[in-house]
């Protein structure tokens, strides 16, 4: 998977916190710029697009034990 994988030399941020960065990149679009980005995106009905976590477990990728 390494050898057909992109490397990635710049990341950039939405915010210097960890969690709306994390937002940003789970669902490639901006969030809260606090810390509980997250949170408050699981609280909204309907959900944002798929997010990069799920879109892995829909084609097949599961966590290692």
């Amino acid at each position: 998977m390494a050898s057909s994988g992109t490397l990635f030399t710049h990341h950039y941020v939405q915010a210097p916190t960890c969690g709306s960065s994390r937002y940003a990149l789970l669902t490639g679009t901006y969030g809260d710029p606090g810390n509980n980005a997250l949170f408050k995106r699981a609280k909204r009905n309907p959900p944002s697009p798929v997010s990069m976590p799920e879109w892995f477990r829909t084609h097949g990728f599961k966590q290692s034990p």
